[in-house]
């Protein structure tokens, strides 16, 4: 799950950050920004973004973590009901 959640936080970072890619940077800071950028994109190319579970394994975490409360946990304090 926090994997995932890395992955779509990085991936946002670089869709927002593609629309300005088409300016040269100018200045150091952006030029190490852009580096950093192209770093990324790299690695998750290189990286494969598909699940080693099975559907019936993750429906099987999802009834466990319903029956312990995590679900009700992460609602209520982390999501906060969205």
């Amino acid at each position: 799950m926090k994997k995932l959640l890395i992955a779509a936080s990085v991936l946002t970072g670089l869709c927002s950050s593609a629309a300005f890619a088409a300016q040269a940077p100018t200045t150091a800071q952006e030029q190490a920004e852009a580096q950093a950028v192209a770093q990324a994109q790299q690695e998750l190319s290189s990286t494969q973004q598909t699940s080693t579970l099975t559907r019936a394994q993750v429906e099987h975490q999802l009834a466990v973590a319903q029956q312990d409360g995590e679900v009700r946990y992460l609602n209520t304090f982390i999501y906060q009901g969205s």
